[in-house]
């Protein structure tokens, strides 16, 4: 057996009586942050994996502030990525006075995309908020550089 001393620093506090809750139920709040060397989205996933795994029924769980600020966001990088696309595509098209020159300047952008996947797999990175601005970046070195090509190759 380990000591919960390990684990844990407590120390006491003395306070009225209150009795917490969330969406009308019973509640204890619990505070925490990742360990060095780990995203908070690996800590959340390790987090839903305990609660899922060892609560009794009839407990749950539910995520609040910035944890559930960051799983919302999480669910609309994709379409914001695409609507960027969408974007840039309509700007180039309107720049070359064509549809089929920006198509060929884009097709670019998954082979920057599919590389820094390959090499955050390699690195054993996870998909955070860091690599996704990165995507950000990558999308927009690969576009300017395909842009600079396709314009020496119009001139």
């Amino acid at each position: 057996m380990i000591p919960l001393s390990n684990f844990v620093h407590a120390q006491w506090r003395t306070a009225a009586p209150t009795l917490t809750d969330y969406d009308s139920y019973p509640a204890v709040e619990i505070l925490g942050q990742a360990a060095p060397g780990y995203s908070s989205g690996q800590a959340m996933t390790q987090m839903e994996h305990i609660v899922t795994h060892d609560l009794p029924q009839g407990f749950g769980y539910n995520w609040a502030g910035e944890s559930l600020q960051e799983l919302s966001s999480a669910a609309q990088a994709p379409m914001l990525f695409s609507l960027s696309i969408l974007v840039v595509y309509l700007a180039l098209a309107a720049l070359y006075e064509s549809w089929s020159i920006p198509a060929a300047v884009l097709l670019a952008v998954p082979i920057g995309l599919i590389g820094s996947a390959i090499a955050m797999s390699l690195r054993g990175l996870s998909d955070d908020v860091f690599f996704k601005i990165g995507l950000v970046t990558i999308i927009g070195l690969t576009a300017k550089n395909a842009i600079l090509i396709t314009e020496f190759a119009v001139s």
